[in-house]
């Protein structure tokens, strides 16, 4: 079973989209499969009838180094996907 028919399967048998939802993606700096999730909502929008959008926060917990090799990506990504990029940083306090 392709990737995709498995997530449309898991999403009608948990009946977790509704027409019209606005759904948020939280894409992660550790691998693909996130991006491989807005990719396919991306994809798929018209189709379920939603509204997609994307974030990445740096929470900057490692060591107060961003992460250099997920920002230019997801820029790119989004900028390919006609989303508006905004970055944001944000200090974890302990």
């Amino acid at each position: 079973m392709s990737f995709e028919l498995k997530v449309k399967t898991f999403i009608e048998e948990e009946q977790l989209l509704q027409q019209g939802d606005h759904l948020l993606v939280a894409v992660s700096g550790g691998g693909v499969d996130s991006m491989a999730l807005l990719h396919y909502f991306i994809q798929t929008q018209e189709q379920w009838n939603i509204q997609v959008e994307a974030v990445h926060v740096d929470h900057m917990l490692r060591g107060g180094k961003p992460l250099l090799r997920i920002e230019p990506l997801f820029k790119n990504i989004v900028t390919l996907m006609v989303f508006i990029y905004m970055p944001r940083k944000f200090q974890y306090l302990q």
